[in-house]
């Protein structure tokens, strides 16, 4: 994959049909946050490990079949 999904929308349609992965998401999100927040000061605490967790649990929900609804492997918890 070279691209992530532009949009929360096609990033649930590409997390369910196997063409990026929650982990692949939450990876960005982090190098993301470690890029801006050194020049934003934005984040208070970050949860990087949980969100990483949470990111491998909806990985292997969707792929046993399981899907919580269109927000699982977008945002944590």
């Amino acid at each position: 994959m070279s691209e992530l999904p532009p949009t929360l929308t096609e990033a649930a349609a590409a997390l369910r049909a196997g063409t990026v992965t929650s982990r692949q998401l939450t990876e960005h999100a982090i190098a993301t946050a470690d890029t801006a927040d050194p020049v934003l000061g934005c984040y208070l605490h970050r949860f990087d490990d949980l969100a990483l967790a949470s990111a491998d649990t909806a990985d292997a929900e969707l792929a046993a079949g399981v899907d919580r609804g269109p927000l699982q492997g977008i945002r944590s918890g």
